[in-house]
């Protein structure tokens, strides 16, 4: 069963203000789960670049072999895919399956089975935010 990034997933801004000499920061918020991830702004790039080479890369290529493709944050957030050479048997390009896990090592903090449209998705909201960074 595909998961729906849309009704799981919040994607925030985070502000802060350092109130003694007026500096800000930014960073991203993901919430899932009762589970909250921080990447900070300078990661964002990065991210962004990552979603963008598994819709155009990753998710248009067939494996021989078990892989796995990830973005990791310095803070544990980590996305990818991995391809299941059995699924791939029968649809070559169906045998990709997205993931996303805001905490390393937590299940509970894991959104299994998302499609290529939810990494649409997710890309559209992660450039929302970055805008409003």
């Amino acid at each position: 069963m595909e998961s729906d990034i849309n009704n799981l997933l919040q994607v925030k801004v985070l502000k802060l203000k350092d109130l003694n000499d007026g500096t800000t920061e930014s960073a991203l918020r993901l919430e899932y789960n009762k589970k909250i991830a921080l990447l900070d702004s300078n990661e964002i790039d990065g991210l962004i670049k990552s979603l963008k080479n598994l819709q155009a890369k990753v998710f248009t290529s067939t494996r021989d072999t078990y892989t796995e493709v990830t973005f990791m944050s310095r803070a544990g957030f980590e996305t990818g895919a991995y391809y299941d050479t059995e699924k791939g048997k029968a649809n070559a390009l169906a045998g990709w399956t997205g993931y996303m896990s805001l905490l390393r090592r937590d299940n509970d903090s894991t959104i299994y089975n998302l499609n290529t449209h939810n990494f649409a998705t997710f890309l559209n909201l992660v450039e929302q935010a970055k805008t409003k960074m």
